[in-house]
């Protein structure tokens, strides 16, 4: 049986979770439809509470996994502290609940990437044009 999350869909988890997710929609409308999503969901037994201030995802033992906050168009995660005992658990969890996430996007049929995988493209004009060019257009 081939793996569904091999080493690169544990990386885009990653890019996900400490980046960031870049999706463009309505606040309100998005957080507060995450939250119905997650409280709907059967198969995972998590809930969901907050609206488009902010959103906390707990686990079935009313253990609190993720803030989530969504502002200038970036979905941002925060996971809480947890203590060893748990650590093991709650990751795996946050990495369910976030597999959740994505497919509510997908739901929406929003397009959305890692902030980390965003790229800014900057054209430097040649050089014999006129047109003026800033020390920042040639940072990395």
């Amino acid at each position: 049986m081939e793996r569904v999350i091999d080493a690169n869909v544990k990386a885009y988890l990653v890019a996900c979770l400490v980046s960031g997710i870049h999706v463009e929609d309505d606040p309100n409308e998005f957080m507060t439809g995450l939250v119905d999503h997650m409280n709907g969901l059967v198969e995972r037994l998590y809930w969901a509470n907050g609206d488009e201030d902010g959103v906390i995802i707990h686990d079935k033992h009313d253990v609190p996994v993720l803030s989530l906050t969504y502002t200038n168009q970036t979905l941002k995660f925060a996971l809480f502290e947890v203590d060893e005992v748990l650590e093991s658990g709650i990751n795996r969890d946050a990495g369910l609940m976030l597999l959740n996430i994505l497919g509510y996007i997908r739901e929406r049929d929003l397009d959305c990437e890692p902030e980390a995988f965003r790229v800014r493209k900057t054209v430097i004009p040649p050089s014999s044009s006129n047109k003026q060019i800033d020390a920042d257009d040639w940072s990395l």
